[in-house]
């Protein structure tokens, strides 16, 4: 069975260069002109590159792959309709890995006691409790018959009434600062990872479920951490230890970083490695419980942020003698263009990508992301589907993809190529011409094992624009050191403010100023691509039976539920104009 795929990616890039006031090079913004976009005539570019993959379906050398971490897997709160529910249960027959927010939920719920002038520790655990019981009846029903395979519960926020700082001020994720500090009494502490054990223990039990407890929730965000690194770990030690005497079938493990390699803002840039690489030293040391280690991702860089942080983690376990502790990918989320971290329709392509990369990993277990929108305003978009009528985002179809892979394929196979666009880099004032990457092609193809059947994914993906232009600054001798003089730091706010610059091409020293074109012009590209790409798919099925079951479907970036592509009968395949950040998914059958 042969199949013979052929990708003419032809594309008109249209620059409109921008004229605006931005910021001093202190990174602050100047006061005057407003910045509103002077247009120029444009400058047109004509892109061209030919993607061909020519194989044998029968003939391709198919390979075993990590299944368990492309299953379905999410975070909660996640259903948050019947509608959401129902498109749960009906559509994933069982979870990997489902992560609830059960423990933080009832931290939070147990400070009402505060509202009583006799409340004492036995009241505010008695609420804690109580809270706890309420989150039972969705967890079993997630859970019930084996149906998922792993239950995590974050051991994350500490109640005011326990924390050594009690400030009641609002932080992140409706909780309080004081939330994020340790407590001042473990034994009450102890209490209530008594509680907790005891509940997930019975859920174990009936529900034929496997417990593992994640110590904290992203501690290098500063509002859910305060106190110093050393805090941390002896918080992290007591607890782990008294969850491994409690509960001993658990995996207990953390820190569930935002970024693999973050670390705490109190005093995180005084030390000399990232906060997870310090627990697993000390518990190695120490002999401290720890079974996994845990981090997030948010990026489109699956190179830099997610194998990275792979190869990174197992070349330090060795280095301390650790066989034995998993990894485990808590919670991810691709950046989106536009929404950089909401579930945007542009995303498919960054998950589809992400999900390659996770089976051909050493990971043990993903968490996904929740799987309904928090609420129906834009800025709750951080589900698979909508709220509340649960439409199914792009998202949705690549998960389903995979998902099916992970439970019907007996191996798999794919290619990744790269996306280049012509770009200059300077080396002593002399100017030359290189091929700068900016994105990838890919295709995806598994085989199943019940029946003579394929699917096959592929995807055009580009990177961020803005982190592209920073990459190209970098490249072009512009220095780490250059951004903490003219930027004031390498945090979040100063690179924001560099990309700014970049979009409106204010260098922040004249001696950079060829680079920043460069870096602007590369930007607009990028983005053109993106907003403009008409790409022309073609596949052909030469070599295939007399009557195939072919069926194809894309997943609309256009934020509509995937669609169906019609197959010509008459040549047996299809064309079919693809843009960037789609997913074309297709099913072959004999």
């Amino acid at each position: 069975m042969k199949v013979t795929y052929k990708l003419l990616i032809i594309a008109a890039l249209n620059l409109i260069m921008w004229v605006s006031c931005k910021s001093s090079s202190s990174g602050q913004n100047s006061s005057g002109n407003s910045g509103s976009p002077i247009n120029t005539a444009p400058v047109v570019d004509t892109y061209f590159d030919v993607f061909n993959i020519d194989y044998d379906l029968s003939q391709v050398q198919y390979r075993q792959f990590n299944s368990q971490v492309l299953k379905s897997s999410n975070y909660y709160p996640g259903v948050r309709s019947l509608e959401g529910h129902n498109l749960l249960i009906n559509t994933f027959p069982s979870q990997s890995l489902i992560r609830v927010n059960a423990f933080d939920r009832a931290v939070i719920d147990s400070e009402k006691c505060l509202n009583s002038n006799s409340s004492t520790a036995d009241t505010c655990i008695d609420l804690f409790q109580k809270s706890l019981n309420n989150t039972r009846p969705y967890i079993d029903q997630l859970t019930q018959n084996g149906r998922t395979q792993y239950l995590m519960f974050d051991i994350f926020r500490t109640p005011i009434w326990l924390s050594t700082y009690p400030d009641l001020s609002s932080a992140c994720g409706g909780g309080r600062t004081g939330q994020s500090f340790p407590a001042k009494d473990m034994n009450v502490w102890k209490r209530l990872l008594d509680v907790v054990v005891a509940f997930a223990k019975d859920i174990e039990a009936k529900n034929k479920t496997k417990i593992l407890y994640q110590f904290w929730n992203e501690p290098d965000l500063a509002c859910n951490w305060k106190a110093s690194t050393t805090e941390f770990l002896n918080y992290y030690s007591v607890t782990a230890t008294h969850l491994r005497s409690a509960h001993g079938t658990a995996k207990i493990g953390g820190p569930g970083l935002g970024y693999w390699n973050g670390r705490l803002e109190k005093d995180g840039a005084s030390r000399s490695t990232g906060l997870a690489f310090e627990l697993m030293k000390v518990a190695q040391a120490n002999s401290i419980p720890m079974d996994f280690v845990s981090f997030h991702y948010f990026s489109k860089d699956v190179a830099e942020d997610y194998l990275k942080a792979i190869d990174e983690y197992r070349s330090y376990q060795k280095s301390l003698g650790i066989t034995n502790q998993d990894i485990i990918l808590s919670e991810w989320l691709p950046k989106g263009s536009g929404l950089p971290y909401l579930v945007s329709k542009f995303q498919a392509a960054d998950a589809a990508r992400l999900f390659q990369a996770m089976s051909d990993s050493d990971l043990f277990l993903q968490g996904g992301l929740p799987w309904q929108d928090y609420g129906s305003q834009q800025s709750d978009e951080w589900g698979i589907v909508s709220y509340p009528a649960a439409k199914k985002k792009p998202i949705f179809d690549v998960y389903e993809f995979f998902d099916g892979v992970a439970r019907t394929s007996s191996g798999v196979w794919y290619k990744n190529e790269g996306v280049t666009l012509p770009s200059l880099q300077y080396t002593n004032g002399n100017a030359t011409q290189i091929k700068l990457k900016i994105g990838e092609r890919s295709i995806f193809v598994s085989k199943d094992n019940s029946n003579n059947c394929y699917r096959s994914a592929v995807w055009y993906r580009l990177g961020d624009a803005s982190e592209i232009g920073v990459s190209s600054l970098l490249k072009n001798g512009f220095t780490t050191s250059d951004i903490e003089h003219y930027y004031g730091s390498l945090k979040e706010d100063a690179i924001a403010q560099l990309k700014l610059d970049i979009q409106a091409n204010k260098p922040c020293d004249p001696r950079f100023k060829d680079i920043f074109s460069e870096a602007n012009k590369l930007y607009y590209r990028v983005e053109s691509l993106r907003a403009n790409q008409s790409a022309q798919l073609k596949f052909d099925f030469r070599g295939m039976p007399s009557n195939p079951k072919i069926t194809a479907f894309s997943t609309n970036r256009d934020g509509a539920e995937k669609k169906s592509i019609a197959i010509d009968n008459s040549i047996r395949g299809l064309t079919y104009i693809i843009k960037a950040e789609e997913v074309v998914l297709l099913n072959i059958c004999e």
